[in-house]
């Protein structure tokens, strides 16, 4: 994996936030010129969030709102990161 070309792709960064059981993921999606979308959803368990939409803010109102249906599980991982692990740069 080449992390350098990653680390200076603005589409690979994003932020996110929590707050009780939902969860924000916003990231810049590569059209031209670049847009930052949010991707909304629920954490349903201590392993598993769920998002459900899609959309971006414009002028504090949302804009190119699109259902979706994304899951993610998180799974044990050993060993843990750490700065002695060589995949963190």
């Amino acid at each position: 994996m080449n992390y350098g070309y990653y680390k200076n792709q603005k589409a690979c960064w994003g932020v996110f936030i929590i707050e009780d059981d939902k969860i924000l993921l916003e990231r810049w999606q590569p059209f031209n010129p670049f847009r930052a979308y949010i991707k909304q959803g629920e954490i349903l368990n201590d392993t598993t969030f769920q998002l459900t939409k899609i959309y971006r803010m414009v002028n504090e109102e949302k804009t190119d709102e699109i259902e979706i249906n994304e899951i993610f599980h998180f799974r044990e991982f050993s060993p843990k990161p750490d700065s002695t692990n060589v995949f963190i740069k």
